[in-house]
């Protein structure tokens, strides 16, 4: 999406640690989004649905905020997703 992109782009001044942060980030969301869309969802259903303010579910999507790993897990459940590391 748009606004990702545009953070990548906008991430000269970060650490090499912080970049990888913001990609790794990047990738997860992009996913919750994609399937968020797939299953003909708003963002208001997929906070009701995990607990979360719309508020918080559009901050994350527009990564103005890099969510923990719980939250994360509270979106990923109703979406039938899961957080792994492979």
């Amino acid at each position: 999406m748009k606004q990702w992109e545009a953070v990548r782009k906008n991430i000269k001044s970060f650490t090499d640690t912080e970049k990888e942060e913001i990609e790794i980030a990047a990738a997860i969301i992009s996913q919750i989004v994609n399937k968020r869309h797939e299953l003909g969802l708003s963002q208001q259903d997929l906070a009701v649905a995990s607990g979360l303010k719309q508020s918080a579910i559009a901050r994350i999507e527009s990564l103005g905020n890099i969510p923990r790993i719980d939250t994360l897990c509270k979106i990923a459940k109703p979406l039938g997703l899961k957080i792994a590391l492979v």
